[in-house]
């Protein structure tokens, strides 16, 4: 984001134990959204650290 003055970010994820993992009736809490904290921004930079298999949302603010 060029230009931009960031100031705080936050997140969601969406991840499971397997790449095929998917909810089920049986099992409706297999694959659910989670709060995510492998972002931060220093220097404002933001940094990263996305693990495998997931999907991430994240909302960045500026100061």
């Amino acid at each position: 984001m060029s230009g931009a003055d960031l100031g705080t970010v936050s997140g969601r994820i969406l991840t499971a134990d397997a790449v095929d993992s998917h909810n089920t009736f049986d099992q409706p809490e297999a694959v659910e959204p989670a709060d995510f904290d492998g972002a931060t921004v220093e220097e404002g930079m933001l940094k990263l650290k996305l693990p495998a298999k997931s999907v991430v949302v994240l909302e960045l603010a500026q100061k």
